[in-house]
């Protein structure tokens, strides 16, 4: 019998370090943060905060597994969509094109680079990183798009800083990219940057 995705999210916490344990409240702390900033603004931030803390579960799984849940991406995935579709019967089709687009755009930007590199050094990049990219891309996207690249630059960063402090070459990383999802999405609303209408 297999474990489901929510015992080994379980058995991952018990089995981390307190830097890792440590590394999970901050993400799950930013996954909150990162969505509340945008409550005042719109609604949106609802289904924002289930794609984050659905990616940040997962990410506490590539910590110890070094994987990323196919379930937890698909759950994350169709809450962006769900949310796309809620806002298009909320608010019209004009609106809901818009935010579907800026969703895509989102996925696309902070996933493509991320695909590219996978093809180029499969090894190098899992095919689960990928996934997560395009996954959080899309959870920008429902606010802004173009901080996907923001969201990216600071999850790499954040992942080979780890790599260096730690003197490891393998570097789980799912939480940098979930961190540096959350960054973007505080950064843009720090910035007082307009959500996609």
């Amino acid at each position: 019998m297999t474990a489901s995705v929510g015992d080994r999210g379980w058995t991952s916490l018990q089995s981390l370090t307190p830097a890792g344990r440590l590394a999970v409240l901050a993400l799950g702390t930013g996954a909150v943060v990162a969505s509340g900033a945008w409550v005042p603004v719109t609604w949106r931030a609802i289904g924002l905060a289930v794609a984050l803390g659905t990616m940040a579960w997962a990410a506490l799984i590539d910590l110890t597994e070094r994987r990323l849940p196919n379930e937890l991406a698909l759950l994350a995935a169709g809450t962006v969509a769900a949310t796309a579709v809620a806002v298009t019967i909320a608010q019209g089709f004009d609106v809901g094109s818009d935010v579907a687009v800026s969703a895509v755009a989102g996925a696309a930007l902070f996933g493509g680079p991320m695909l590219v590199l996978h093809l180029l050094s499969p090894g190098g990049m899992g095919f689960g990183d990928v996934k997560a990219g395009v996954v959080l891309g899309g959870a920008i996207g429902l606010i802004d798009a173009w901080s996907c690249l923001v969201g990216l630059f600071v999850g790499s960063a954040l992942t080979a800083l780890l790599g260096v402090v730690g003197r490891r070459r393998a570097v789980a990383f799912g939480p940098g990219l979930v961190a540096g999802a959350e960054v973007a999405l505080v950064v843009a609303r720090l910035r007082g940057l307009s959500p996609v209408n």
